[in-house]
C-alpha cells in the first residue's frame, strides 16, 4: 500500500467513523441499559454492588391493594385480609402475587423496565457523545425518580464493570469499522 492509498483509506475510515458515531453511541447506551436492568432485576444490586433496601413490611389497609394484583390468587388473598380488617405490607402483597421478595428488583408487572433505556444521545462536542439512560415514558420516568429518592441511588447508573463491558464492545465495533478501510 502506497502512502497515497493509505491516506485515502484513512480518510474513508474517518468518514465512516463520523457517520457511525451517533449510532454507536446509541448502541453502547442500549448495551448499558440492558446490563443495568439485568443486574437490578436478577441481583437486586446498586451500581456500587450494595443491595437495595428490602421490600417494606409496614402494613397498609388491605383495600389499598384492591385491583392491583396480577392474578386471582393475589386479589383473593388481599380481599381475605380486608375482610378480616388486617393490613398488608408490600412484601406480603408481592408474595400473594407470586413475586420475588428475596431481593428488591423493582419489577412487579415489568412495565417500568419496558420503558427503561436510552433517553437521549447528544453530541456535546465533535466526536464526543453523552448518552442518558432512564425512563423513556412518563410512567417509567416517574417511577424511577420515586425509587431513586427512596433508595438514595440512581437505578439507571451503570456499574464500573458494566461500563468496562460496554467500552470493550464499543472498541471492538470501532476497530471493525476501521479495518474495513485500512
Amino acid at each position: 500500500m502506497t502512502i497515497a492509498q493509505l491516506r485515502k483509506a484513512l480518510s474513508e475510515a474517518n468518514k465512516a467513523l463520523k457517520t457511525a458515531l451517533a449510532t454507536e453511541a446509541e448502541v453502547a447506551g442500549m448495551d448499558a441499559a440492558a446490563l443495568v436492568e439485568q443486574r437490578v432485576v436478577s441481583e437486586g444490586k446498586k451500581a456500587d454492588g450494595n443491595r437495595f433496601s428490602p421490600y417494606s413490611t409496614k402494613k397498609a389497609p388491605a383495600f389499598y391493594y384492591f385491583g392491583r394484583s396480577v392474578n386471582q390468587n393475589g386479589e383473593r388473598a388481599v380481599r381475605d385480609k380486608a375482610r378480616r380488617r388486617e393490613g398488608v405490607s408490600y412484601r406480603e402483597f408481592r408474595e400473594f402475587n407470586g413475586r420475588n421478595v428475596n431481593v428488591k428488583n423493582f419489577q412487579f408487572t415489568g412495565r417500568m423496565w419496558q420503558g427503561f433505556g436510552v433517553k437521549s444521545v447528544a453530541e456535546i462536542r465533535r466526536g464526543v457523545y453523552r448518552v442518558t439512560l432512564g425512563g423513556k415514558t412518563a410512567y417509567t420516568e416517574t417511577l424511577i425518580g420515586y425509587h431513586n429518592k427512596r433508595e438514595n441511588a440512581d437505578l439507571a447508573e451503570p456499574s464500573p464493570q458494566e461500563l468496562q463491558m460496554v467500552k470493550t464492545a464499543l472498541v471492538s465495533r470501532v476497530k471493525s469499522i476501521i479495518q474495513q478501510y485500512v
